[in-house]
């Protein structure tokens, strides 16, 4: 059994430049208490419409992050400045590991098809 997927390995392996961020507290319609502690929050969005969740014909997947706020304005207000520090080196280092281990992921039917064909090569040894 696998280990479970992170957040940032799975955002690497989608690449930043084909994720939408939507701020929800920006689109938000209404909110009710329900039983049990479930708070059902609607909110409105353009990525995806009713027709295509319904008709299972959707591109795209929403996934909600609860975040934070006080991090999310001090950075949010840092970058604005343009003073955002650099990013700690472990958590440098830990985007680099995600990056090397999805291009390693990808690289991975063309690893196996050339041991394959080496393994062949050798007479099967």
């Amino acid at each position: 059994m696998s280990a479970p997927l992170g957040i940032i390995e799975l955002l690497s392996r989608i690449g930043e430049d084909r994720v939408q961020l939507q701020n929800l507290q920006d689109s938000f319609i209404g909110a009710q208490q329900r039983k049990r502690g479930i708070t059902e929050i609607r909110f409105g969005t353009q990525a995806i419409t009713a027709t295509e969740i319904m008709l299972g014909t959707n591109q795209r997947v929403g996934m909600i992050l609860w975040l934070p706020k006080d991090d999310i304005a001090r950075i949010l207000a840092d970058h604005k400045d343009g003073h955002l520090p650099a990013m700690p080196e472990a958590d440098v280092l830990a985007r680099q590991r995600a990056r090397l281990l999805a291009a390693l992921k990808l690289a991975e039917p063309f690893i196996d098809t050339v041991t394959s064909a080496i393994a062949e090569a050798c007479g099967g040894r």
